[in-house]
C-alpha cells in the first residue's frame, strides 16, 4: 500500500495503527473520520437502518448489522475483539462478505495495495471469520479473483477452515 511506503505517519493518520475497537451507531455517531473508520468494528445494533458520512459520502448501514474496513493483517485482531464485547447485538452475523487482498498480475503492475499468499489469508483471516460467523446459519461470500487456484484454495481450504462448506 502506498501510504505504508511514505512512513509512519501516514499510518497513524489513516487509522492502520490505532487500537482496534467496536464503534456503537446506535449511540447517535452520525460522521466517521479516517481512524475511526480504519480501526473498528462498526455496529449498528437498532432495528433501524442508519446513516454515516465518511469522506464526503453517505453509507447506509442496515438495521443491526456491522461493517470493518481495514488491511488485511488486522483481520485477526477482530477474534478477540468480539469475543471480549458485550452481547448488544446478536450473538454472530449471518452474512460475511470478504474481499481478500489476493495477489495479482495487474494489481502488482499497479502497485495499489499490498496484496497477501494464501496462507498468510488464512492465517489472518479464519479464526476472523469463525468468530464473527453466527452459530446459527451463516451465508460467507468471498470475492476472488479469475484463476483457478484462487477459486480450488477459497472452496477446498479457506471455507472448511472457516467452518463454512461451499
Amino acid at each position: 500500500m502506498r501510504a505504508e511506503r511514505q512512513g509512519n505517519g501516514l499510518q497513524q493518520q489513516q487509522g492502520f495503527e490505532f487500537p482496534l475497537r467496536v464503534v456503537d451507531l446506535s449511540s447517535g455517531r452520525s460522521e466517521l473520520g479516517a481512524p475511526l473508520l480504519f480501526s473498528s468494528l462498526v455496529h449498528n445494533c437498532s432495528d433501524e437502518a442508519t446513516c454515516i458520512c465518511a469522506f464526503g459520502s453517505r453509507w447506509v448501514l442496515p438495521r443491526r448489522s456491522a461493517f470493518f474496513l481495514s488491511r488485511a493483517r488486522r483481520w485477526r485482531e477482530l477474534a478477540p475483539l468480539t469475543l471480549s464485547r458485550e452481547p448488544a447485538c446478536d450473538h454472530g452475523y449471518r452474512l460475511l462478505l470478504l474481499d481478500p487482498p489476493w495477489h495479482s498480475r495487474s494489481v502488482e503492475r499497479a502497485q495499489t495495495y499490498e496484496t497477501h499468499d494464501m496462507r498468510e489469508l488464512l492465517r489472518d483471516l479464519a479464526p476472523a471469520a469463525r468468530a464473527l460467523a453466527s452459530r446459527t446459519a451463516c451465508l460467507f461470500c468471498v470475492w476472488v479473483t479469475n484463476a483457478a487456484k484462487v477459486q480450488r484454495f477459497v472452496e477446498e481450504t479457506l471455507f472448511r477452515s472457516c467452518g463454512a462448506r461451499p
